[in-house]
């Protein structure tokens, strides 16, 4: 088990032309949804966080040199499940982001991976005493 986090983020610019984008497509309003949405920039600078679940393989040997001290090599590959947190997506604008502009129906956003994997080689010298 761990406990992840990640700094992440993202800038991105929408079309200008309202009519190129899909967002609210079958809503009531989506040409008002296009209107609103199009030639805006949104950028998600966040902390992600999550806890994973996963195995480990570990590989190690040591090698005395002297009856007091040994020289160890050590790897270690880690497998995580899915990495998943929600965001919000900040608009330029500097604030959160309605699909609406009377403030309701916020928009939302989930990063996720399908997959988190670590490998790590450590050299050691130990010292018995």
């Amino acid at each position: 088990m761990a406990f992840a986090e990640a700094d992440w983020g993202s800038v991105w610019a929408r079309n200008p032309d309202p009519e190129r984008i899909a967002t609210g497509a079958g809503q009531p309003n989506a040409a008002e949804i296009r209107r609103n949405l199009a030639g805006t920039a949104s950028h998600a600078p966040t902390e992600l966080e999550d806890t994973l679940f996963g195995y480990q393989l570990l590989v190690g040997v040591d090698y005395e040199l002297s009856d007091a001290v040994s020289l160890g090599l050590k790897a270690r590959w880690v497998d995580f499940g899915t990495f998943r947190d929600d965001l919000v997506w900040n608009p330029l604008r500097s604030h959160v982001p309605n699909i609406r502009r009377d403030g309701s129906e916020p928009v939302k956003g989930i990063m996720e991976t399908s997959d988190t994997e670590m490998f790590g080689i450590s050299l050691s010298l130990k010292y018995d005493f």
